[in-house]
């Protein structure tokens, strides 16, 4: 368990890019589990940060990210964002989601991923 007394200076022990993995923590007596590659919260197949008081949030190579769902959920708070940029209306969330998602294609075919 590592221990620290704000999310800043959680975010600053990981920032030298080297460290990655799952890790349990706890900032200011409240305890989670975070997931960091290297150096930056990232999560594919679920939340990068979970505390366990119910708070969640999606994080991509650092920045809050989720196209199929809020990125961030707190008890009735929820919080839609694409790539690091928040939305806040539902209707351009679908829209953003349907272009990033349709950029991420079309960019994995140009690079031949696919």
């Amino acid at each position: 368990m590592l221990f620290f007394k704000s999310i800043k200076d959680c975010k600053k022990h990981f920032s030298d890019g080297k460290l990655t993995g799952r890790f349990e923590v706890t900032v200011n007596k409240m305890k989670g589990v975070i997931y960091v590659e290297n150096g930056e919260f990232h999560r594919t197949d679920g939340p990068a940060i979970d505390w366990l008081t119910g708070l969640s949030a999606w994080h991509r190579h650092g920045k809050l990210h989720r196209t199929d769902g809020p990125a961030v959920q707190y008890l009735e708070k929820t919080e839609y964002w694409i790539d690091g940029e928040g939305y806040y209306d539902m209707e351009e969330y679908k829209i953003a989601t349907r272009r990033y998602k349709l950029e991420s294609f079309l960019e994995d075919e140009k690079d031949g991923n696919m």
